[in-house]
């Protein structure tokens, strides 16, 4: 039999999968750090919607050097602490679910300095004229006491009635160089945040 000038063909498909396209730039997470120490705690899944960014399908996980990233190993779990003081970078795996392509972007975690307030605040006394328990303090008086070597100008300084308002900000007490107290002793609580980057330290301490 002459086969000679026979052709055979077949079909070959070709599927090039594309690749997440998470937000390149996620917001940095950034924590006030409670004791100054430069290292904090940090809820990474806060930013797995910006970084899946409306695509489906997506998985996002996380870890501490690229090179587990691209393999898929040592993921960290949440709440996360920083390792490196201050500053430091994980890295962020975007995983189709479907195909298995994956990118992989930076994200940035920020320990921001707090304000310093004394842990004991010596009680603030004042003599009663009168004798009825009740008499003006000008609470500024305690403004030296509390900052310390820390310039005014750089933090907010407040009094308040409760830990509750203390905590939030809310309802501070206006007239601060003339304050009858509302009984005797009294607890007042104090409220010390930067201007700079909103960290807040709080303090109490007795008229």
């Amino acid at each position: 039999n002459d086969v000679t000038g026979c052709v055979s063909t077949i079909t070959l498909d070709l599927r090039v999968n594309p690749i997440p396209s998470p937000d390149p730039d996620p917001s940095p997470i950034v924590v006030c750090d409670d004791d100054n120490d430069g290292f904090s705690s940090f809820d990474l899944e806060s930013r797995t919607v910006e970084i899946i960014n409306g695509e489906l399908d997506i998985e996002v996980s996380y870890y501490e050097t690229l090179s587990d990233a691209e393999t898929s190993q040592n993921a960290l779990s949440s709440p996360y602490n920083n390792i490196v003081a201050d500053n430091q970078t994980v890295y962020v795996r975007a995983e189709n679910t479907l195909t298995g392509c994956f990118t992989v972007v930076e994200l940035d975690l920020e320990v921001q300095p707090s304000p310093e307030v004394p842990l004991d605040i010596e009680d603030y006394i004042e003599c009663d004229d009168d004798s009825n328990g009740i008499t003006a303090f000008d609470l500024t008086q305690m403004d030296a006491t509390i900052l310390g070597t820390q310039s005014p100008g750089d933090y907010t300084l407040t009094y308040h009635l409760t830990q509750a308002d203390d905590d939030t900000g809310n309802n501070p007490i206006v007239n601060t160089t003339s304050y009858s107290n509302a009984s005797n002793p009294q607890t007042l609580y104090v409220r010390l945040e930067s201007i700079a980057n909103g960290c807040v330290s709080t303090g109490v301490f007795d008229i």
